[in-house]
């Protein structure tokens, strides 16, 4: 059940017909809104307008999902409210004023007194006005509106990639390809590629040993757990499905095949410390502790993503750090699977990092030049194939990807760039750097404030 606060309709003149009360209440209430936010403030619980604006919010999102099949990526709500939704349908138009409404309503939280007395709360407030924007944007670009690839980002993500030019890309593919050169002569072996009979084992037993690491600093509640299944036809290469109740359904495409170096990447990315276990923290702590009705539905167009995803991809790098994965995957994974392993294992040259991290952003130069109408599907294609050593198959993929989420590819890259620097910034001060990734976890806080942290802002 919903907290309500005295007056809550008069509240939510911007969005009337959302909790209750009845469309056409809205010109009256919007008279109202003014004088009772002259109240007080001890008349006032913010938590309860925060409270409020959330169950609107995730309303709103359920009822956004029939325009965009994409934008609920999970609800572990009351089921009752997707039926609701459905029962009650919102043309985009009003969905699009009733979200800037909700966004108006949220802007005056901060004229309260008490607003910065709790940080916290101040923050899920932040996160919350930036998923309503968020919300609104993607309304209005199903209505037809657009924006430039950058602007894009910036207002779903709260965050801008950076940009490369063809010649940063060729300097940094003339370092990686010397350096392969160098390495084809080290023994490696002639396929990582896992025979189709082993994949699911393989799979298995890497997403078991990224737990087992998980789990040796966290306390995760009990039950928590994940099925395993192979799919086709599908944009991406895996996807965690959270279900609620701590469980999660994580899908592995089997359209390409997968080589040994996926099967950590995937295992740490979809479920531990990765997407399962941000999922996991979220219904534990904000949605069961705390009583976020915000946190109840994740968007996957929202300025939670960045983090989701670049603290997804962080956590390979944290749960094995240096060595650690190229040592399992020959000890354990690569016989596991019936493959030769590596005879020397090596660290990457450090001098080779900032070429590896120019090509790791070939598929968000990809994006802007495609969606912004400067490059065909095909050069995109080729150039994929050039800059981010794919097959032409992948490469179509990586366009597939594109084509279906738009601006949602600089998460990965930029999420992990940003994390990474942030965790490090903390663990130079000192912290532990499992605490300060569970930090990430469990604060309502986005990318581009992380950014700020990292300027000293």
């Amino acid at each position: 059940m919903r907290t309500l606060f005295i007056a809550s309709c008069a509240a939510l003149a911007l969005t009337a017909g959302l909790s209750g009360c009845k469309p056409n209440a809205e010109t009256k209430a919007g008279s109202e809104v003014s004088a009772s936010m002259e109240k007080p403030r001890d008349e006032w619980v913010l938590k309860d307008f925060i409270d409020e604006a959330g169950s609107d919010f995730v309303m709103l999102g359920l009822q956004f999902r029939p325009y965009d099949k994409n934008y609920v990526d999970a609800f572990t709500g009351d089921p009752a409210l997707p039926e609701q939704a459905e029962a009650e349908p919102l043309p985009l138009d009003r969905i699009i004023s009733h979200t800037a409404g909700l966004r108006t309503r949220l802007d005056r939280f901060e004229n309260f007194e008490s607003y910065n007395d709790d940080a916290e709360l101040a923050a899920r407030h932040k996160l919350l006005r930036a998923d309503v924007n968020a919300l609104n944007v993607r309304a209005r670009m199903m209505n037809g509106e657009t924006f430039t690839f950058d602007e894009e980002t910036r207002l779903l993500y709260d965050a801008v990639a950076p940009q490369y030019t063809v010649a940063d890309f060729d300097r940094a593919l003339a370092k990686n390809t010397a350096a392969n050169k160098v390495r084809d002569k080290s023994g490696e072996p002639p396929t990582r590629i896992i025979p189709e009979d082993k994949v699911r084992v393989v799979m298995a037993k890497a997403i078991e040993e990224c737990r087992a690491r998980t789990i040796a600093h966290y306390d995760l509640p009990e039950g928590e757990s994940f099925d395993l299944e192979f799919v086709t036809g599908k944009p991406w290469s895996a996807y965690n499905w959270y279900k609620g109740n701590y469980r999660s359904l994580i899908e592995v495409n089997q359209d390409l095949p997968l080589t040994i170096e996926r099967a950590l990447d995937l295992g740490c990315h979809e479920g531990y410390p990765g997407h399962h276990v941000f999922n996991v923290r979220v219904e534990d702590v904000r949605i069961k502790q705390k009583g976020w009705p915000e946190a109840e539905l994740v968007a996957l167009y929202s300025p939670s993503s960045p983090l989701m995803e670049g603290s997804a991809n962080y956590g390979l790098e944290l749960a094995f750090p240096g060595l650690e994965k190229k040592t399992y995957d020959a000890e354990v994974l690569y016989p596991l699977a019936g493959l030769t392993a590596p005879t020397n294992i090596r660290a990457a040259d450090p001098a080779l990092a900032n070429a590896r991290t120019v090509l790791s952003n070939a598929g968000i130069h990809v994006a802007r030049e495609y969606l912004d109408g400067r490059m065909t599907r095909e050069q995109g294609i080729e150039f994929y194939m050039k800059y981010d050593d794919r097959n032409r198959k992948r490469a179509e993929q990586g366009l597939d990807f594109i084509d279906t989420y738009r601006g949602y590819i600089i998460n990965y890259t930029l999420g992990q760039d940003v994390v990474r620097d942030w965790v490090d910034m903390r663990v130079e001060a000192g912290q532990d750097r499992w605490e300060a990734f569970q930090y990430l976890l469990d604060t309502p806080v986005t990318v581009g404030q992380l950014q700020d942290d990292l300027k000293g802002n």
